[in-house]
């Protein structure tokens, strides 16, 4: 998908032609996909006032009518049908509450929630850069099966998890309507730092929460440092989970607005991790669950997801999903901005973020040294938070937020 400016003007005609016809087809199988995002026509409709914040604050998505998304095969209803079978809604019962909100400047944000009881305090998870909420922190492995906002749910909190712009259910830049090669990355860490600080806003103006405690991950953790450096929230706490600092150069090459994935390289980056003559099963799945299953109910979540792009009917298309391109931006937005007390934890197999990366994130947080934590979990690589030994993980992050 990067850029190729070495080409002579034939070459360079000859494979436009070709990247035209192929972008033409994504663009065509992603304004399919859009009747799992709530209107593109109609978003006034389901959003009050002009911020997060405003007006009401955000809607149930439920009260919009948008229901449920999609079906087993990702094929999803039309608009025409509002309501949902009884088959449907058991299917996709696993999915936590939806609210849509407005951004500042005018988008749709979907916002999940998970609750039990009345719980004193809130937290929000912050995904990373190809995937979007539910799918990194609910997935729909079974009734049994805990993820971090269940875990936290159950931990006294409400917890919450916002799609930023372009991910998960949340609405699409309007860039993405265009070739990729047309802009530039549109979600870089300051804009998804809007998106994080309008939810804050809309969480405690909206749903009653004083005290907020922000978890980002992987990329999310670069996207809560811009939110200081930009605004400096008031928050209970922040986790950095699986993030680094000055471990990657900010590249100065052309990227393209956004990139796809199939699910083939989705499944093959998760395994690619797990250490040499490690068990699979064991490693992801533990004694109750094998690798697969976990990792097919993740990709469950991500493709049926407004990032899904539909294939035809009758074709041999592999699932495919659309996302911001990702931004290496862990040298900018300096973690010395944060002020709340902070964790930065990672896990011990993490091939992604090495263990110096981590300390230098640690190192460069300018708050008391009572006020700040560093923590590994043995047994984890980069998803561990989906792996066996996420309770672990949790729990650390949990502990420290009750400090």
């Amino acid at each position: 998908m990067s850029n190729d400016r070495g080409r002579t003007d034939g070459e360079e005609s000859e494979e436009t032609g070709t990247e035209a016809g192929e972008r033409s087809g994504l663009r065509e199988r992603l304004r399919s996909r859009r009747r799992f995002l709530a209107g593109t026509a109609g978003v006034s409709g389901l959003a009050l006032g002009g911020s997060a914040f405003a007006s009401g604050g955000g809607t149930e998505a439920g009260d919009a009518g948008e229901g449920n998304d999609g079906d087993e095969d990702g094929e999803g209803d039309s608009g025409e049908e509002n309501g949902e079978s009884e088959d449907e809604e058991v299917e996709y019962a696993w999915k936590p509450t939806a609210y849509d909100i407005t951004s500042a400047d005018g988008l749709r944000l979907r916002v999940w929630k998970e609750v039990q009881g009345t719980p004193a305090e809130a937290v929000l998870f912050v995904h990373g850069a190809t995937y979007g909420g539910v799918s990194m922190f609910d997935p729909p492995v079974n009734a049994e099966w805990d993820g971090w906002m269940d875990y936290a749910a159950n931990a006294d909190q409400a917890a919450y998890a916002v799609d930023i712009r372009g991910y998960g259910d949340s609405e699409r830049p309007p860039e993405f309507e265009k070739d990729p090669e047309e802009s530039d990355p549109v979600v870089p860490a300051a804009v998804a730092a809007r998106d994080v600080r309008d939810t804050i806003e809309w969480i405690r103006a909206e749903q009653g929460y004083d005290r907020v405690h922000l978890v980002g991950l992987s990329s999310g953790t670069w996207r809560v440092r811009a939110l200081f450096a930009e605004y400096d929230p008031e928050v209970a706490s922040v986790t950095l989970a699986a993030g680094s600092y000055q471990q990657f150069e900010t590249p100065t090459e052309d990227l393209p607005a956004w990139s796809t994935q199939e699910k083939s390289e989705f499944v093959e980056r998760w395994r690619a991790q797990v250490p040499d003559g490690a068990d699979p099963d064991d490693w992801i799945g533990g004694e109750q669950y094998t690798a697969e299953a976990v990792i097919d109910a993740v990709w469950k979540a991500i493709y049926l997801s407004g990032q899904g792009l539909d294939s035809e009917e009758g074709s041999d298309d592999e699932q495919t999903i659309l996302n911001p391109t990702n931004l290496l931006q862990d040298a900018l937005h300096d973690p010395s901005a944060i002020t709340a007390p902070t964790l930065v934890i990672r896990g011990s197999s993490d091939p992604l973020i090495s263990r110096e990366g981590a300390l230098a994130l640690y190192d460069a947080l300018d708050i008391e040294e009572y006020r700040k934590e560093y923590t590994e979990i043995a047994g984890g690589t980069h998803f561990l938070f989906l792996e066996d030994r996420r309770l672990a993980l949790y729990d650390a992050v949990r502990g420290f937020q009750r400090r």
